[in-house]
């Protein structure tokens, strides 16, 4: 046999069980909050990554790796890269792709000479045309040796 508590009880519990009740009641705010920050966190993280990347280009990384600073090709996994149907085509039908390596070096900084991690990448040629969206300020494109 069950006895339904008045509804006066419940009423009367609010005022007498005011440190519990505020306690669960930031608690609950806490979670919402964090939740809200990590939502906002996710929409910018998805916002900045859709505004730099293009829907034509891929990243080919090796089997296991998080990023490109962890990843590892042969110049033979690169030709092989090269060759793929899946890749496409420039005008000339040379495959639009640019094996290129990328690693992390510590140098001074310009401004107050303290060290900091830079990361340098090595292209080819093909660079310019794959990835787009930049241009030379100053200077010359390079050249590979020979061409």
């Amino acid at each position: 046999m069950t006895v339904a508590l008045p509804l006066s009880y419940n009423v009367r519990n609010l005022g007498v069980r005011w440190r519990a009740n505020l306690l669960a009641i930031l608690g609950i705010a806490l979670v919402v909050a964090v939740f809200v920050v990590l939502f906002a966190m996710q929409a910018g993280f998805r916002m900045a990554l859709r505004s730099t990347g293009r829907p034509d280009n891929a990243m080919v990384v090796q089997k296991g790796a998080t990023s490109e600073l962890t990843s590892g090709f042969t110049i033979d996994d690169a030709s092989r890269v090269l060759v793929d149907d899946r890749v496409a085509r420039g005008q000339d039908g040379a495959p639009l792709a640019s094996p290129e390596i990328v690693i992390a070096a510590n140098l001074p900084r310009i401004s107050d000479g303290s060290l900091t991690n830079i990361l340098l990448r090595g292209v080819t040629p093909k660079a310019f045309e794959v990835r787009g969206g930049f241009r030379l300020v100053s200077g010359r494109r390079f050249r590979q040796p020979g061409s």
